[in-house]
């Protein structure tokens, strides 16, 4: 066994953190939408030799394609497979047709025209076209004291949801813009809800796991695998609980 270092990206603190700062009314709220269930989620410390296990034994694929196969991995004598179904049957969020706009991470912010969601609770946008806000930007408010008290309990719920989607379940970086289609989706929450979330992420977890060991052993001039002498993991029994399957998908925004 070698040590593994594993940075992830995906904040699970923050459901901690927006269960502590909902009341009652605002709780109850929250939990009408698809991620309700998510507020109880127990506190979770990343297992870097567990994650480092799995992505060792991931078999890569000659090919990265948009429709997001299943990821496969060699444990032992066995063949696993991780695909669409098996997140789905882990999260519980539905799968769908997403539009390949959405799940690009390099152009899915470009500013949207109309939001009264962010005129709301950021007068400084509205005489802006093109308006668009930073997770940052919605953790402060989250942290603003008698602002954020003073927020309508829907509006409140609405920072909850994006800094949820974005900051825990896509392990984007409070530094980035939100989504341009979530800023959208956000001002009516029944569209919200009924977003296939569970093919969303999905793609997203695809396209940062995917040969992800080969990725990040390559060296960026030759663009060719750097040979390294690594001490073969041993066989270690892997637990098939739920939690454990859904490791890897908290480890979607890391880096090895």
């Amino acid at each position: 066994m070698f040590d593994a270092k594993i940075t992830v990206r995906s904040r699970l603190d923050n459901l901690t953190n927006i269960r502590a700062l909902l009341n009652v009314k605002r709780s109850n709220l929250f939990r009408t939408t698809v991620f309700g269930q998510w507020l109880d989620i127990p506190p979770y410390s990343p297992d870097n030799h567990l994650y480092d296990y799995f992505y060792q034994n991931a078999v890569s694929v000659p090919e990265i394609i948009d429709s997001c196969p299943p990821l496969r991995f060699k444990i032992g004598d066995n063949v696993l497979d991780f695909g669409r179904e098996q997140f789905c049957l882990v999260t519980g969020f539905r799968l769908g047709q997403v539009a390949k706009e959405e799940t690009d991470i390099g152009r899915i912010v470009r500013g949207i025209p109309y939001s009264p969601f962010l005129d709301r609770l950021f007068p400084k946008l509205k005489s802006t076209n093109k308006k668009r806000i930073k997770g940052q930007e919605l953790l402060t408010l989250m942290n603003s004291g008698p602002v954020w008290d003073s927020l309508l309990d829907v509006d409140a719920v609405r920072v909850c949801l994006l800094v949820i989607a974005t900051c825990v379940f896509i392990g984007r970086e409070p530094r980035f813009y939100i989504p341009d289609h979530m800023l959208k989706m956000i001002e009516d929450l029944s569209v919200w809800n009924e977003y296939p979330w569970g093919e969303y992420m999905w793609a997203h977890l695809y396209k940062r796991t995917v040969n992800v060991v080969l990725r990040h052993t390559t060296n960026k001039d030759s663009k060719k695998p750097v040979k390294k002498s690594l001490k073969k993991i041993p066989k270690r029994k892997i637990s098939e609980k739920r939690r454990n399957i859904q490791s890897i998908w908290i480890c979607m925004g890391t880096e090895g």
